[in-house]
């Protein structure tokens, strides 16, 4: 069983090597849920010339711990998957100092988009929190992916 654990908090402020970084864009699409169960497709342009594709299942355990199968598809596939599913967002993904911060597209609850840094970590691993992290937000539904979907779906934004 792979178990990836996971915690979230609003990005205070923007350090400089997020400055300097280039994202990623990341296309995410829900093609199945059900309960705590998701089965979703990831496009990942990290730039012109690579792309990855994934297929990935989850299945929430606790606030912080989610079992995570992910393998991956070719590009047709995926495309053809984001096309066909209802529930879909769009992000900006910087991987700097050991965490990722997404970037969600302005909508409805903030001009200036949202912010969230990321720590993924072991179950036996001590985790620094960068000063750069603001208020915990694990677990927070407003601050999940799925939501944030059913937010830039409603609004056209993907």
């Amino acid at each position: 069983m792979a178990i990836e654990r996971e915690r979230k908090f609003v990005l205070r402020y923007e350090p400089d090597e997020m400055k300097e970084a280039w994202p990623s864009i990341i296309k995410q699409a829900y093609l199945m849920l059900v309960d705590k169960k998701q089965l979703r497709v990831r496009i990942i342009e990290h730039n012109s010339h690579n792309i990855e594709c994934f297929i990935c299942y989850k299945n929430c355990l606790t606030d912080t711990d989610r079992e995570e199968y992910e393998y991956p598809i070719p590009y047709e596939d995926a495309l053809e998957l984001y096309n066909s599913a209802d529930l879909k967002l769009k992000k900006l993904r910087y991987k700097i100092l050991g965490v990722e911060i997404d970037v969600y597209p302005p909508f409805f609850i903030t001009h200036e988009g949202i912010k969230v840094v990321e720590i993924e970590y072991k179950e036996d691993e001590n985790i620094v929190i960068p000063d750069f992290c603001g208020e915990e937000i694990t677990g927070h539904p407003l601050y999940s992916n799925i939501n944030m979907a059913a937010i830039m779906t409603k609004n056209k934004i993907c």
